[in-house]
């Protein structure tokens, strides 16, 4: 049999072009995302409201009012991790930044408000509830429950505080969320994550200092800033060194600001240290 000629033989057909992933609009982010999280934050000021209410009436005690928070907060998270199952995921994440928050109050609540549990409880509630929301943002790529979370661990100290000169536990407890944070921003690469727990660590210290500064041992709050730099400024520059990445400008001006804050905080402890020596001898 002879062979087609050869303009009777049919051309390859072009290769299809992958379909380019369609940019987000305005309308579309709106109305996935933000009106997401506005109802999940309207959900959890309705849970105040009715709390509120029950409390007026009478309907519910101090206990029942707690457990049924926390009850409200974990199905909200059960809710939102079967959202997420289902590829609802704007849903999925305003579902469990809400489950999270009403976490958080409860556990609030049942410390603050009704004294139900003590403060070791209650700051074993919050930091359990935070390593819940950065393990749940982390399996769900999640970003902004990351940050909620980040934010729920940085109030615990605040939420559970009596007043005293507590700075070893305030110290060691932030080094231990801040490294946390950071493995996960620098695993994510969600930059946002150190720049929040940086405000937060110095905030949190400067309020300490405030108060406490004056009256305590100098030598082991130089340790703390000291520490504080290491984690903030020597371990980015470390991470970036590792993975030869260069520093993105962000995190540059986050290790700047934290040096200057450790420069200007060991000056003032420095200076403290020599004037009250100065006027020991005289």
């Amino acid at each position: 049999v002879a062979p087609p000629p050869a303009d009777a033989v049919a051309p390859p057909a072009p290769p299809i072009p992958a379909l380019a992933r369609p940019q987000r609009s305005f309308e579309e982010l709106v109305g996935k995302r933000w009106m997401t999280w506005a109802g999940a934050l309207a959900l959890v000021v309705a849970a105040g409201l009715f709390v509120d209410l029950a409390v007026d009436r009478g309907w519910l005690g101090p206990l029942a009012r707690t457990a049924l928070a926390a009850a409200a907060g974990a199905a909200l998270i059960a809710a939102g991790v079967r959202a997420e199952r289902r590829e609802m995921r704007a849903l999925a994440q305003g579902l469990i930044g809400g489950g999270i928050a009403i976490l958080y109050v409860a556990a609030f609540a049942g410390y603050r408000l009704y004294h139900l549990v003590g403060a070791v409880p209650a700051f074993g509630a919050f930091v359990a509830i935070t390593i819940a929301g950065m393990a749940l943002a982390v399996r769900h790529d999640a970003r902004p429950i990351a940050l909620l979370a980040v934010i729920g661990g940085l109030l615990a100290p605040v939420l559970v505080s009596s007043g005293g000169d507590q700075r070893d536990a305030l110290c060691a407890y932030l080094s231990i969320l801040d490294l946390g944070v950071l493995w996960v921003a620098f695993r994510k690469l969600w930059r946002a994550l150190d720049t929040v727990a940086l405000a937060g660590t110095w905030l949190l210290f400067t309020g300490w200092y405030v108060e406490h500064g004056a009256s305590t041992a100098r030598a082991p709050t130089l340790a703390w800033v000291f520490a504080f730099h290491a984690l903030f400024v020597g371990l980015p520059f470390a991470h970036h060194l590792r993975r030869r990445a260069p520093l993105s400008l962000e995190r540059f001006a986050a290790a700047l600001a934290s040096a200057a804050l450790s420069l200007g905080y060991s000056s003032e402890i420095l200076v403290g240290t020599t004037v009250v020596s100065n006027v020991a001898t005289t």
